[in-house]
């Protein structure tokens, strides 16, 4: 039988270790595919994040994905939302919408701007911020929406996405502890590479209260770490990855053989960081972003 996830936020309450995955929306997959890629993760994963235009770029609207995940994989989907491209209303709309569908899990980020993206003519929104965006939800959990009410039938669990600056940590404490105030239950990291950047995060959101999932980016090619880069500050992989993985590329010619040999790197690199994470004291999960290389197993 397919694994059933009690939820996140019991299990970080009951100070479990959870696994997430996040799977990207792209326009070029079906929600076919989607679900199939989502099935392969049913006895390996607690819950999986179905990320909104995480590039800035062109992606499937993620509610009807979340919905079938639930309906038909009984998986447990994190539903992401952001402020980029809709105004409150339309923000509004896709919460009742997700409440509605019966979807439980959220996750909240202000949003990637338009210009690191495809995209660039596009134009962003950002009507509402991170902080502002959970204390939406919080309201709609309420049975509030602006100064009406709405039917009191949404129960989220509300987690949001913190970035690291560590050149200004007083700032990036108090935008955790907003969010906390907020409404959020627990916090998830942009991609890490690195177990002590993983570490000065959760010293400060261990002094806060509030549960971290750190997020790990498996990487397909050097191409992907150099854009990844740009959307995330500091999150570069290690410089003797990154020198293997050119090595895998211009090494091997079968594109098969490339595809194992570059999965394999990922694996142990992604092994060994989820070891040193059940290390750090605050550090209550990981989250692997679910790209095509064969990367996230079972936990043991």
């Amino acid at each position: 039988m397919p694994k059933v996830s009690s939820g996140v936020i019991g299990k970080l309450k009951e100070g479990k270790f959870v696994t997430m995955a996040e799977l990207e929306v792209d326009s070029q997959t079906s929600i076919e595919e989607l679900l199939d890629r989502a099935k392969s993760l049913q006895n390996s994963v607690d819950a999986v994040i179905v990320s909104r235009d995480p590039k800035s770029s062109l992606y499937l609207n993620n509610l009807i994905p979340c919905f079938l995940m639930k309906e038909r994989l009984k998986l447990e989907p994190v539903y992401s939302v952001d402020g980029r491209d809709k105004n409150r209303l339309g923000l509004f709309s896709d919460i009742l919408t997700a409440s509605q569908l019966g979807l439980t899990d959220i996750i909240v980020s202000t949003g990637i701007h338009t210009t690191t993206g495809t995209y660039i003519k596009a134009k962003p929104v950002f009507d509402v911020d991170a902080v502002q965006l959970i204390t939406m939800i919080r309201d709609v959990n309420n049975g509030k929406a602006f100064s009406g009410e709405v039917p009191k039938t949404a129960g989220f669990d509300i987690g949001a996405v913190v970035g690291f600056d560590h050149s200004r940590p007083e700032m990036e404490e108090m935008m955790i502890q907003k969010k906390k105030d907020a409404g959020a239950s627990y916090l998830v990291t942009v991609p890490i590479y690195e177990s002590e950047k993983a570490k000065m995060i959760a010293n400060r959101t261990s002094k806060i209260g509030i549960p971290l999932v750190v997020t790990l980016y498996p990487i397909d090619s050097v191409e992907t770490a150099n854009s990844i880069g740009k959307v995330f500050v500091d999150a570069k992989p290690p410089e003797d990855f990154l020198n293997k993985i050119r090595e895998i590329e211009q090494g091997s010619t079968k594109a098969e053989t490339k595809n194992k040999e570059i999965s394999s790197a990922n694996r142990n690199l992604v092994d060994v960081l989820v070891k040193e994470l059940k290390t750090i004291k605050g550090v209550s999960g990981c989250n692997i972003v679910s790209t095509k290389l064969d990367v996230i197993k079972a936990p043991s």
